[in-house]
């Protein structure tokens, strides 16, 4: 008995410590191959499912939830975006109780519709089922008015009026709601883009309540430590109003909105931005001088403690569009990060001669503004990362743009904002995450908008020199001199078989030739 019962402890602890190993392989490979091996066996699929379900975000609607209920029986995703505003304000709430009975203590990062035109008693009962998420550590409350279909503005969809007084928003959320491990609240005011005006004036009314609502909010979230703000449409008067109202906890900003609809409504009052950040993300950013400026504001405000900015979701445009933004020294920032839209329209065929990317930089520790001194200007850079934003899901009729394309309308920022000629290295410099040329030549738009064709070497150079500490390979002398010969074989290659030299270049800056 003695003997077999420690042969059975021996093969529980084998069984257990193969599971850590087939966990430990499973989570450093691509969700492709992930989908393959759950068809290994049983404990490479359990090990497959659980990063699968902890990568994939899932939205769901009232129509797939009951049959997704009874498929995921014992499994959940972690990443869940609860999309029921459309439906009847009688069917939200019993639609996420079902969802919350048993899927719940699976889902750590939370997206929910929050109807703000309710009575007390419905609103309590929502944020009571959204207590019943004890593992939430990220949350997005998505604020919207339900309407009737067809809407009248002045039709809500309530049996009785709601009147947005003080007294309702100091009702609004119950006492006793608290979510302790919610450490990244983000807040979205509903965009009702087929609207016209009666989607604008929805959402200025959005706004506003969600605005009067958010120092009612806070005190709930006690460990939070990142907000986000998604079309809040800040007015100057919200200075005033709505000053000081985050947490002394919250160190991480991030500030969206969608693209302008008129003058002033993308102020971001300094009041509200604590001066103790180190992380700030700005999306999107806007033709406007005066939002530029309140972004100027908002950095000086913050460099002391910044350590991470971010812009996402960079477009390009028309190069009278470019915006210019004087960044003032950021002695402690380590990481920047610009992230592009890497989406354009099925079939478009823009001449990239004619864009350039929407955003532009003047360092204000350079004379005049122009020459960069990382030096000055940011002593502590370690992290540069210019790339493409793929976190948000391709739009119909989108497509990616090629690669080519994407570096011809980057190169010319990357040389402007921080590889300028002239520059002195930065030494402080271990990462740079850019695109680079695929052949032995790239475009370069020059003189009149017209392109020309510049050598790859130029543009290794460039980056070699300005940031001698990356010891990457592609940099390496001797690597780059072996893939100068294999490109050139190639080149001659294709002469022989008839192809001109732009033909072999464009080909080459379309991905179509390569040398590993």
């Amino acid at each position: 008995m003695d003997n077999a019962g420690s042969l059975d402890l021996e093969k529980n602890h084998q069984v257990v410590r193969n599971s850590l190993i087939v966990h430990h392989i499973t989570k450093f490979l691509p969700n492709s191959d992930l989908i393959t091996i759950t068809q290994v066996n049983s404990t490479w699929e359990g090990a497959a499912r659980k990063h699968l379900l902890s990568r994939c975000p899932v939205r769901l609607t009232p129509d797939p939830l009951g049959t997704y209920i009874s498929l995921m029986q014992s499994w959940g995703h972690k990443h869940v975006q609860l999309a029921f505003g459309e439906y009847p304000k009688s069917q939200l709430l019993s639609e996420y109780q079902i969802f919350s009975n048993q899927q719940s203590h699976f889902v750590t990062t939370l997206g929910i519709d929050w109807v703000l035109n309710v009575k007390t008693r419905w609103s309590h009962e929502f944020f009571r089922i959204l207590q019943s998420f004890p593992h939430v550590t990220s949350l997005q409350l998505n604020a919207l008015i339900h309407l009737k279909d067809p809407v009248p503005y002045h039709h809500l969809d309530d049996n009785d009026a709601v009147d947005f007084t003080d007294e309702w928003l100091s009702s609004l959320v119950p006492t006793d709601f608290y979510l302790p491990k919610v450490t990244r609240l983000v807040i979205n005011v509903h965009e009702f883009f087929s609207m016209a005006w009666l989607g604008e004036t929805i959402e200025n009314f959005l706004s506003v309540t969600v605005k009067r609502t958010l120092p009612r909010i806070f005190p709930h979230f006690q460990n939070l430590t990142h907000f986000g703000g998604i079309n809040l449409q800040w007015k100057e008067s919200d200075v005033e109003n709505h000053g000081n109202l985050l947490p002394a906890s919250v160190t991480s900003l991030s500030i969206e909105d969608i693209p302008c609809r008129g003058q002033g409504n993308r102020f971001v009052p300094l009041n509200f931005v604590p001066g103790c950040i180190t992380r700030l993300q700005f999306h999107t950013i806007c033709h406007q001088h005066e939002e530029n400026r309140t972004i100027e504001n908002v950095l000086i405000k913050v460099a002391p403690t910044l350590t991470h900015l971010e812009f996402s979701r960079i477009e390009v445009c028309e190069p009278f569009r470019v915006r210019t933004i004087i960044c003032p020294p950021l002695p402690k920032l380590k990481v920047f990060k610009i992230s592009r839209n890497p989406y354009q329209g099925k079939g478009a065929s823009p001449n990239y001669a004619d864009y350039r990317v929407e955003i532009n930089f003047e360092f204000a520790s350079a004379q005049n503004h122009h020459v960069l001194s990382y030096a000055e200007q940011f002593p502590c850079l370690e992290i540069i990362i210019v790339q493409n934003d793929w976190s948000h899901v391709r739009p119909r009729d989108f497509e990616v743009i090629p690669n080519g394309s994407s570096f011809e309308t980057l190169v010319e920022f990357l040389y402007h904002n921080f590889m300028p000629e002239g520059v002195s290295p930065c030494e402080t410099v271990r990462r740079v995450d850019i695109p680079y040329p695929a052949g032995l030549k790239f475009r370069w738009c020059g003189a009149n908008c017209k392109w020309e064709w510049r050598d790859t070497e130029e543009f290794y150079d460039r980056v070699a020199s300005t940031f001698p500490n990356l010891g990457y390979q592609i940099l390496d002398p001797v690597w780059r001199e072996k893939r100068r010969k294999g490109l050139r074989n190639i080149v001659e290659m294709a002469r022989n078989y008839g192809f001109s030299e732009e033909d072999i270049h464009v080909m080459m800056r379309n991905g179509d030739v390569r040398v590993k």
